[in-house]
């Protein structure tokens, strides 16, 4: 890894589900998805298969389960749930940057703000969602960090010690996440400035388990917008 000598500036590491968009978002693009190819493969009405899936992740149970049970006439149900989860982890997503996050990143771009983003899950999935949301280009290639593609994620040090040692000369790390299962405990240890993103009732991860003192963040904010302030 290249090591950037010359900033001296503060560094934002930043996580990307549910702190950059609303995961749900990801979610209900791939039952979506997911409903278009039932509509070809079995002419099911994708608004009701949809439908379907929905009010089980709402009520956390389990959407492809619910499909066998509300269309029991389905074609090759043995196949049904394989198909659900292939067409899920790759399809192309819809996605909208929430206008805040994009601002926020503007303005850190703007002000000479390094940024780095680091996010747990399958590679194809996570570069499927920075795509869609045009966010690629806040960030130096380097600094993305997807746990597959890397091989080790957020529940380890390594990430947060490889971004660190990109940027030795920097004033200090700031990392902003809103889980603290595990967005928080290695970049307390690192002695980072730890923000939380309070959920606002559509996290997909609760915010109130928190397994130790050291993954509490440091910070509880409402909105990135305010985040500004504690970079500044």
């Amino acid at each position: 890894m290249l090591h950037d000598l010359n900033y001296h500036g503060p560094v934002v590491i930043l996580d990307l589900d549910d702190t950059l968009y609303p995961e749900r978002d990801y979610v209900r693009s791939g039952y979506k998805a997911i409903a278009r190819s039932l509509q070809r493969r079995d002419s099911i009405d994708p608004a009701c298969s949809f439908e379907v899936m929905n009010r089980a992740f709402e009520l956390n149970k389990n959407p492809f389960d619910n499909l066998l049970n509300a269309f029991p006439g389905i074609s090759h149900p043995d196949s049904l749930i394989p198909m659900c989860v292939s067409v899920y982890r790759y399809h192309s997503p819809t996605l909208s940057l929430p206008s805040e996050s994009r601002e926020f990143l503007e303005v850190l771009r703007n002000k000479g703000v390094r940024t780095a983003l680091v996010t747990d899950g399958r590679a194809v999935t996570q570069w499927a969602k920075i795509r869609a949301l045009g966010i690629e280009e806040f960030f130096n290639p380097q600094d993305i960090w997807i746990s597959e593609e890397r091989g080790v994620g957020k529940s380890a040090i390594d990430p947060w010690r490889a971004i660190a040692s990109h940027y030795p000369e920097a004033a200090r790390f700031i990392t902003i996440g809103d889980n603290p299962a595990k967005d928080f405990f290695y970049p307390n240890m690192l002695g980072f400035t730890t923000v939380c993103l309070r959920d606002r009732g559509q996290n997909i991860h609760s915010q109130t388990e928190v397994p130790s003192h050291l993954h509490k963040p440091g910070l509880l904010i409402n909105s990135l917008t305010e985040a500004l302030s504690i970079i500044d």
